[in-house]
């Protein structure tokens, strides 16, 4: 299976370090794909799937936690 829209963060790394992003709308929308990936072409259950599941929860939560405190 080919990965439609492959992204990692050394590339998001590179992308910030040229200013490449023009909006946080954009480096957000690679950061998803990360964990979309991860969750979409690994095994439900291996290592990989369980990591991009925590990570996407945990931005949630900080996410949240963020808006409430404002």
């Amino acid at each position: 299976m080919r990965i439609k829209h492959p992204m990692d963060f050394s590339t998001m790394r590179s992308k910030v370090d040229a200013h490449d992003y023009k909006s946080f709308k954009e480096f957000e929308m690679d950061f998803w794909h990360i964990v979309n990936n991860g969750r979409t072409y690994n095994a439900n259950g291996s290592r990989y799937y369980t990591l991009a599941v925590q990570l996407g929860e945990k931005v949630v939560d900080l996410h949240c936690n963020c808006c409430i405190a404002v």
